[in-house]
């Protein structure tokens, strides 16, 4: 009796331990944020957008997906095209760092024409930024912390929308708002994001830094918005 009831104890724990086993490594890299970049490499999307601004990225690697790694990583490869010219180095590298809660945006940017002293940053003010977070549901939020010329920030970020595309393909927006900080419309800055599965960001825009605007009427907070989005989005055969 004894020993059928160590062999139970024995099969038990067995069991466990093979569960937790596998989930530990479903929850290495949570499914549903991985499903929100585009699953094969060589995949090049186009964006478009204000002024002429336009860039051009190819997911060129991935990292962590065979191994026991806690991270998985999107490697991607960029260039900017606006009239400012392609002829000049108007590179810059982004790596999607993905955990089992979250995706962080790590950039490094080599745009001769960005911020002077500034390679951290591609077209938001918030660097190593996290650009979703689980649960990916309406009213889910979360706060992160930066500096922005010497001073640091708290950004307020939050899902305002996620449902499917009528090409049954799940969308999640947010909305990033950082308040009392220096020049900006009002002291406050804004940043909305719209990704979809397997697309990765579809569309960008952000208020702009203050500058003189010859218009005939009061100023809105729309006229110091700076957009973008994806144009067309070409697969590997």
């Amino acid at each position: 009796m004894k020993a059928n009831f160590l062999l139970y104890i024995f099969i038990f724990l067995v069991i466990i331990s093979t569960i937790l086993f596998f989930e530990g490594i479903l929850n290495r890299h949570n499914k549903k944020l991985l499903k929100v970049f585009p699953t094969d490499v060589e995949t090049k999307a186009i964006y478009n957008g204000y002024a002429e601004y336009g860039h051009t990225i190819i997911f060129s690697k991935t990292e962590g997906l065979k191994n026991k790694s806690k991270l998985f990583k999107y490697y991607v490869d960029g260039v900017v095209h606006d009239a400012k010219g392609d002829s000049y180095n108007r590179k810059f590298n982004i790596k999607y760092v993905i955990d089992k809660n979250s995706i962080k945006e790590i950039v490094v940017n080599n745009d001769e024409f960005r911020e002077k002293g500034v390679n951290n940053k591609l077209n938001s003010i918030i660097p190593n930024q996290i650009i979703l977070k689980l649960p990916l549901k309406v009213g889910n939020s979360w706060e992160q912390k930066f500096t922005y010329n010497n001073k640091e920030y708290v950004a307020n970020t939050v899902i305002t929308f996620a449902n499917r595309s009528n090409k049954n393909k799940k969308l999640y927006k947010t909305r990033t708002v950082v308040d009392k900080i220096e020049g900006f419309f009002n002291d406050r800055y804004i940043e909305e994001r719209l990704y979809e599965e397997n697309r990765g960001l579809i569309s960008f825009t952000n208020s702009m830094p203050l500058f003189d605007i010859d218009i005939d009427r009061e100023l809105e907070e729309e006229d110091y918005m700076f957009g973008y989005y994806q144009t067309y989005i070409i697969y590997p055969n």
